[in-house]
């Protein structure tokens, strides 16, 4: 099975659906689909109703976004990140039910025959996930994931638990050395044996690729605006201009 990998769409929704118009196989998308430079209440509005239906599609995967998590949480404003709005979080949550926020994941993985894929907004951080004993393993970031989930439903926003996904970086602003999986900066991710990484959040206007030692070991940045997607073939990776 081929995977399409879309990067942050920040409401070009009219664009993605013409990117993915003939795609039939699987898609991921890395997060980031709200918040533009001056966009409006009807954009964000337009984009949580094209989000409320893809999430009903079989063969999609939606990952949550920086962005879009200043819009799940309540209260609003628990979190700062640029381009929110109260009027804009009405406007969302009036589309998006809670059910509808929960099929949002934070981390996803699959495996083929010869790699184990890591897909998250920001990048997996050994500073948050590796156990000091265990390391750090799929189950373990899926274990930390949920524990930081859970702390939030009981809006526990500054507890220990909800750093891996909420940290903020110095690159962003924020006081810490590495950010969480919703803020981890391109310059901190960092590239694990044995794993492909494909992660968003920080733009450019290419495709970029870390290479580890073994050829599966590379942590790969789909965030183009949109210029280009990741296909993902067989265990090969192959970057399309759009």
């Amino acid at each position: 099975m081929k995977t399409l990998v879309i990067g942050d769409i920040h409401q070009k929704i009219d664009q993605v659906e013409k990117i993915i118009s003939d795609w039939t196989d699987q898609i991921i998308f890395i997060g980031d689909y709200f918040d533009d430079f001056n966009d409006t209440v009807e954009d964000a509005r337009r984009t949580a109703q094209w989000l409320k239906q893809s999430l009903q599609r079989p063969n999609r995967v939606h990952l949550m976004g920086n962005h879009d998590y200043n819009y799940r949480i309540r209260p609003p404003g628990a979190y700062y990140c640029t381009g929110f709005t109260l009027e804009k979080y009405e406007a969302i949550n009036l589309e998006l039910s809670i059910s509808d926020w929960k099929m949002i994941k934070y981390f996803h993985h699959e495996k083929d025959d010869t790699t184990t894929y890591w897909f998250s907004h920001a990048g997996v951080s050994t500073h948050w996930f590796k156990h000091p004993v265990l390391g750090l393993t799929t189950e373990i970031i899926e274990k930390k994931v949920k524990e930081a989930d859970e702390a939030i439903e009981n809006r526990l926003f500054d507890s220990p638990q909800t750093a891996c996904l909420t940290a903020v970086d110095m690159h962003r602003g924020g006081r810490c050395q590495k950010g969480g999986l919703l803020w981890n900066h391109w310059t901190n991710c960092e590239v694990f044996d044995d794993i492909t990484q494909i992660v968003g959040h920080t733009t450019g206007d290419k495709i970029k690729i870390k290479r580890g030692k073994g050829f599966n070991s590379k942590t790969v940045n789909v965030d183009t605006n949109l210029k280009q997607v990741l296909i993902i073939d067989d265990g090969n990776l192959i970057i399309k201009n759009v």
